[in-house]
């Protein structure tokens, strides 16, 4: 039978060292404490075998390590319902960027309460990062509460918990934040589910605040079940002026016995949200009752979506976008709404609900938008309704939402052909990490496609004899300002398209 070795003494030899060096440049006002490495492993080798000893023991400045468990074994080794200190403290895996070691280094509710719990008064520099966070179970944040703390969490797996409460109202699945500025960065957020006889409200859930939530997948079947109103399956932003960014929102499923909303990302309250270079794609609000598979934008929000796609969710009301609600005034700009065939119209605006379209690709154009009384759909410049042609919008393996490609294939008519004026933001990058503006222009949808340059007019990654055709109607120098649909065709830059950028054009295809 395995006995747990004895917890180390309650100053480690890691800490004593470091007190020892302290203590040899002086004790006065002037001496500076370095910060102190600390060794959690299970097998009694490190500092500490449990999280909980060394988060306790750690002081301000210090990093506590935690080793992983290869194989991973039946009965998990850091089992434990965590209390994080008010200490600005980093918690980190050996390597939080090796996804094998995020994978063995499991923190564990063990289905007994909330994986971690943060104190209030928990510094914005504390950091968790490289872990895979799972089997919590709560009535609300089965995973992680941030209250109204604001650390970063990282490199993190947040899977398989479960928050539900017969009586009540539940909100997230996995993580809220309730007045918080907490950073979500490069995690994974999967497979979590709220169910409740009342109301739910997604596997991440953040009310005021303004949270950072970048590079993160909120995906794989984070299912909100309801008896009454489920609000969303994916995110839920309340009244924050959150910034997500290059995320993928995919395969979340909204389910209510009353009605069923907001199916990948659902945004209410006054704040504006700004939902940027995002992929929100195969959610589903579920049912006869059902509004806004991928989005659900309410109660006077004025969130901004940029440079997004939004594509193949799935509702019987806006299938793709649901707007509603007085105050409701969203700017939908620089991306693509797409459906597949035979589905009812992507975009649903009612209830002096306003939603303003530019430079965007739409299913069906303006005039095929449900557009209830009250509502109101402005139509802007530079708007398409061309098939995108994505590379591979069902995925090909085993669990598809893992390899949906949702990429601008060769010739994408979304290609180049966001605004012209548009200039992205100091480090501002697409959905992979590349420069948000690549070619002649920046293109429509969450991928900045290598294709479109100079006088690759027709996006097929090369200039032909094929690109005089489509030059000649851009021709309207000199002095005259290019069409805004021929950026690629301005090949000396200077704002118009005469004889010089034709000699260029020949240059290049010769």
């Amino acid at each position: 039978m395995f006995t747990s070795p004895p917890t180390k003494p309650a100053h480690p030899r890691t800490r004593l060292l470091t007190l020892i060096a302290v203590a040899a440049l002086g004790t006065g006002p002037a001496a500076v404490r370095a910060g102190t490495d600390i060794i959690v492993n299970w097998d009694g080798s490190g500092d500490y075998i449990t999280i909980q000893a060394a988060l306790d023991a750690a002081t301000n400045g210090d990093t506590i390590i935690v080793m992983p468990v290869s194989p991973v074994p039946t009965v998990p080794r850091y089992a434990e319902n965590l209390a994080f200190p008010p200490k600005a403290i980093t918690l980190r895996s050996s390597d939080p960027t090796d996804p094998a070691i995020v994978a063995s280094t499991i923190i564990t509710g063990n289905y007994a309460g909330r994986v971690i719990d943060f104190d209030p008064a928990t510094p914005v520099s504390a950091t968790v990062a490289g872990f895979t966070i799972m089997n919590g179970q709560a009535t609300y944040a089965a995973a992680i509460n941030f209250g109204s703390a604001s650390p970063t969490i990282e490199h993190c797996r947040i899977i398989d918990n479960h928050a539900s409460n017969a009586g009540n109202s539940v909100f997230g699945g996995a993580v809220v934040g309730n007045g918080s500025n907490a950073v979500l960065r490069d995690c994974q957020i999967l497979a979590n589910a709220i169910d409740t006889s009342l109301d739910g409200y997604g596997a991440v859930f953040f009310w005021e605040g303004a949270p950072t939530i970048t590079r993160c997948t909120i995906a794989g079947s984070n299912r909100t079940h309801t008896r009454n109103i489920a609000y969303a399956g994916g995110l839920y932003l309340y009244n924050t002026t959150a910034e997500v960014s290059a995320c993928r929102i995919l395969a979340n499923t909204s389910q209510g016995s009353g009605y069923s909303q907001g199916g990948g990302l659902s945004v209410s309250g006054p704040a504006t949200p700004h939902i940027r270079s995002c992929i929100i794609a195969h959610n589903d609000a579920f049912g006869s009752f059902s509004y806004g598979g991928g989005i659900r934008c309410v109660s006077g929000t004025t969130a901004v979506l940029a440079h997004c796609t939004i594509s193949h969710n799935t509702a019987h009301y806006g299938c793709q976008l649901w707007c509603t609600g007085s105050g409701t005034n969203v700017a939908l700009h620089d991306s693509i709404v797409w459906s597949t065939p035979g589905l009812l119209p992507p975009m649903r605006i009612e209830d002096s609900a306003k939603l303003n379209v530019a430079h965007s690709n739409v299913f069906d154009g303006a005039e095929f938008q449900w557009v209830m009384t009250g509502g109101v759909l402005n139509w802007q410049a530079g708007n398409l309704d061309a098939n995108p042609l994505f590379i591979a919008p069902y995925g090909t393996g085993v669990y598809p939402w893992d390899d949906y490609d949702f990429h601008l294939a060769a010739g994408s008519p979304c290609i180049s052909a966001g605004d012209p004026e548009f200039a992205a933001g100091p480090g501002e990058t697409d959905i992979d990490g590349e420069p948000r503006v690549l070619g002649c222009a920046t293109d429509m949808g969450a991928d900045e496609s290598a294709f479109g340059y100079a006088g690759d007019l027709d996006n097929n990654g090369a200039t032909t004899v094929a690109d005089y055709a489509l030059f000649t109607p851009c021709v309207t120098g000199p002095d005259l300002p290019s069409a805004p649909d021929c950026p690629c065709a301005d090949l000396d830059t200077d704002g118009d398209v005469d004889l010089v950028d034709f000699a260029r054009l020949q240059s290049l295809i010769g």
